[in-house]
């Protein structure tokens, strides 16, 4: 076992996607305008659908740094339903 192996995530790469169920495509979702505030990289981080104000959407809590440093914060991501 490589004693390393935990000291962090290793190389990740940005960006926060979602999976449309009905058409099999990726949507990229951290496309935020300049007043929002993007997600830094980060791996393992906790996610499930909700609803917040009546719009469902995607909720990410934490996840790990690149640095093996741990965040502790939260994003909505609000999905346009067809």
């Amino acid at each position: 076992m490589d004693p390393q192996a935990h000291l962090g995530p290793g190389q990740l790469i940005g960006g926060t996607f979602a999976l449309d169920t009905e058409s099999l495509k990726w949507e990229r979702l951290d496309k935020l305008g300049e007043d929002e505030e993007t997600p830094d990289i980060r791996g393992w981080s906790a996610s499930t659908s909700g609803t917040i104000d009546g719009k469902k959407g995607l909720v990410m809590h934490g996840g790990k740094a690149q640095t093996n440093g741990r965040f502790d914060d939260l994003f909505f991501y609000g999905v346009e339903s067809a």
